[in-house]
């Protein structure tokens, strides 16, 4: 186990942090030895802190720079899997109206006001989703979820690409126009289930 008192050397204490470094390392020896004092601040871009020692340690102690450009990524993934949710949920909401509820969109908000935060937390995070992030790869693993989630309940099958921008997606008054826009569609005939034809 990585003892607590090395990530001060870096100034990170944060619980999730020390949690996921636990995990990838088992000799915490090497975190010691690299710690150079100059602690991270919280009012500094974490994700660009990251990349930066990231870019710093590579060439001197790859193990060290590896263990920066895991943490950095750590925030990326994060971001894309609540994409995932809130394309999914989002989705649901489109195509199975009938099954509206507001834990779907408590759902979408969620996701969206996490991706919302860290962006405005970080600009190294909002350069990575508004250039980086792959929307139609989050599109494809929600539209796949949330297919096998509806099964034959849907009024129709999902375009196979993404219809949205990220910069939509992101954007809270089209969020809540296009959930209203979609609430509860009732005009819309119910595909016929196989038992019916």
């Amino acid at each position: 186990m990585v003892d607590k008192n090395i990530f001060n050397a870096f100034g990170s204490n944060d619980p999730q942090v020390i949690q996921e470094c636990e995990e990838y390392c088992s000799i915490p020896e090497w975190f010691v030895e690299h710690a150079d004092k100059t602690a991270y601040s919280r009012d500094k871009d974490e994700h660009e802190w990251f990349y930066a020692k990231y870019q710093e340690y590579m060439e001197k102690d790859p193990d060290v720079g590896e263990f920066f450009l895991e943490m950095a990524r750590r925030d990326q993934r994060k971001i894309g899997s609540h994409l995932v949710v809130l394309i999914q949920h989002l989705i649901k909401w489109i195509y199975q109206p009938r099954l509206q509820s507001d834990s779907w969109t408590n759902s979408i908000r969620n996701a969206q006001f996490y991706i919302q935060y860290e962006i405005e937390e970080s600009g190294g995070l909002n350069h990575f989703v508004l250039n980086k992030l792959d929307v139609q790869k989050s599109y494809s693993r929600a539209k796949t979820q949330a297919i096998n989630e509806m099964k034959a309940n849907s009024y129709q099958t999902p375009p196979e690409e993404c219809p949205w921008t990220i910069q939509q997606l992101i954007d809270s008054v089209w969020l809540t126009n296009i959930i209203e826009k979609y609430r509860k569609r009732e005009d819309i005939p119910k595909r016929p289930s196989r038992h019916s034809e």
